[in-house]
């Protein structure tokens, strides 16, 4: 995994964070890599698609979360700013933990969700 952000999401996050902030590479997937970011006590998550070939579903993520931007801002993560020519988007970064036993709990909660977005 690339541990340097390349000059155009330096540039994008410069001008949502300012220049004062840390980032840690966290996690790589088959489409983008993820960077915890740190500012003043707050944490971010910056998710970086890689390469041009990925334009389409970096579009379809922005869309997914601007259409259901109320439901991610109460249940998962909030959506800061997004860059098309980065290529990134922001987002509120949240600890999760893996469910270890299902529970009527959580299959409602998950329901709930998904009646939501519908």
């Amino acid at each position: 995994m690339s541990l340097e952000l390349s000059r155009p999401v330096k540039s994008f996050l410069n001008k949502f964070l300012g220049s004062r902030y840390q980032y840690t590479p966290i996690a790589e997937g088959a489409n983008a890599l993820g960077y915890k970011i740190t500012k003043n006590r707050q944490e971010f998550f910056l998710k970086v698609y890689k390469e041009g070939r990925y334009l389409e579903r970096y579009r379809r993520e922005v869309f997914f979360y601007k259409t259901f931007r109320e439901v991610f801002a109460e249940e998962i993560s909030t959506f800061y700013a997004c860059s098309d020519h980065a290529m990134c988007l922001l987002l509120g970064f949240f600890k999760g933990m893996p469910i270890r036993n299902t529970t009527e709990e959580y299959v409602a909660d998950a329901i709930k969700f998904f009646e939501k977005i519908k």
